[in-house]
């Protein structure tokens, strides 16, 4: 594509969901290492890091906005200058309900519900709607790919 073609985007736009990624998978890794280690009350507070920020990149995929400064796919064109909506990325209905009950409501079951978190399809999934995100807008996210189970990413 010719650069005259290309459409603005707001640097800090890009470097927002460059953070959500990057927080994404630094909190996947150490959630990982932490249970491989048997530290629980490391791998509860890293799993929740994980899904505040899987929670936050499912609100922008899905295009929803809950107050006027959120970003959203829908701040974004496509390569033809077209608004997204909504990137479909295939992702269990509930799992931002379910979320949202764990992390961000005190509610009187909280303890009792055992959700079982497959972060590695939770991320997997989010992942993968980044990828449809960057092929539509021409963008580059950079997503890190996930460090082998011996190496932790601290930044």
């Amino acid at each position: 594509m010719c650069d005259s073609l290309k459409f603005a985007v707001d640097k800090s736009e890009v470097d927002i969901l460059k953070y959500e990624t990057k927080k994404l998978e630094e909190a996947f890794c150490l959630c990982l290492e932490s249970k491989k280690n048997g530290n629980e009350t490391e791998r509860v507070l890293f799993l929740e890091a994980f899904l505040l920020h899987a929670r936050n990149l499912i609100d922008f995929l899905d295009g929803k906005e809950k107050y006027s400064d959120d970003l959203t796919v829908k701040d974004f064109k496509d390569k033809n200058g077209v608004k997204i909506e909504k990137i479909d990325f295939d992702l269990d209905k509930d799992i931002k309900m379910k979320i949202d009950k764990h992390c961000c409501h005190m509610t009187k079951k909280r303890l009792n519900n055992k959700y079982g978190w497959d972060i590695k399809k939770i991320k997997n999934k989010i992942e993968q709607g980044l990828f449809k995100f960057e092929e539509l807008t021409g963008l580059d996210i950079t997503i890190i790919p996930s460090a082998p189970k011996n190496v932790l990413i601290i930044s």
